[in-house]
């Protein structure tokens, strides 16, 4: 059994004293940078690559646009989930603003640890973007993240089928409840999901109430669904906030 790692995970912006130095002041064994793939880095970041490698710190990389919330906590959060052994550090002060929210999401529905880098200076407008923004580390502050609950499983996997198959009736999504539903990448569960199989329901009228109470129900109240009559049946399908609510937790069900 190895021994657990101090892991970070920083967005990759126009920052380099508050992403390597911050490490090295924290003792970090693994740095985790979050890069976005478009356009040309900054000069500084192959020093910033060297730099880590000289303090004897694991470096990898992650493809995340760090101006899109919904895939910074998807990413973030997947990266705290497969280091669930480790203690996990998230730097909030090195990407954008957007995914400083989003890394202190991530936090507060993991038990990862936020932290602010303040920097000793701030440098001159850049217009090329060939500087850093900031130089050296003044303070680095460990910030509270109060927990929130992320959406319960069988809603994420309801969700995931929905977003693969959709629009769907409510008949499909008792069958997949029941585990004959149609597979969805994400893994179905074998034995079926737990509205369904941790209940007695002898009749469809008794399943069509359980799929309300604990499915739908829920999905409408937080705007993550929208339904629509079509004779007798009623379609069911994502809104815009379920699809991006759903990628920002996807990694609770991927195996």
């Amino acid at each position: 059994m190895r021994p657990s790692e101090r892991v970070h995970i920083a967005p990759l912006g126009f920052e380099r004293d508050r992403v390597v130095e911050a490490a090295k002041q924290l003792k970090a064994d693994r740095l985790i940078l979050l890069e976005w793939g478009e356009g040309e880095r900054p000069p500084f970041v192959e020093e910033l690559y060297e730099d880590i490698e000289a303090a004897g710190i694991d470096r990898e990389i992650r493809s995340c646009n760090i101006f899109d919330l919904y895939e910074v906590v998807r990413v973030t959060a997947r990266e705290i989930q497969q280091h669930a052994d480790d203690d996990v550090f998230v730097n909030i002060a090195t990407g954008s603003k957007i995914s400083a929210i989003g890394g202190m999401i991530a936090c507060m529905v993991t038990d990862a640890v936020p932290y602010y880098v303040e920097p000793e200076r701030y440098g001159e407008k850049d217009a090329q973007r060939v500087k850093p923004v900031s130089h050296g580390v003044k303070n680095i502050k460990e910030l509270p993240a109060y927990p929130i609950d992320a959406p319960e499983t069988q809603l994420i996997y309801v969700m995931e089928y929905i977003y693969r198959n959709g629009p769907v009736t409510k008949k499909e999504l008792i069958e997949f409840g029941q585990g004959n539903g149609k597979p969805i990448q994400a893994g179905t569960p074998p034995e079926g999901l737990p509205f369904i199989t941790d209940h007695e329901a002898d009749s469809d009228r008794a399943r069509y109430r359980l799929l309300e109470t604990h499915i739908l129900e829920p999905l409408n109240e937080k705007g993550f669904i929208e339904t629509k009559k079509i004779g007798r049946r009623t379609d069911v399908d994502l809104t815009e906030e379920g699809e991006n609510t759903l990628s920002a937790f996807r990694h609770l069900i991927e195996t």
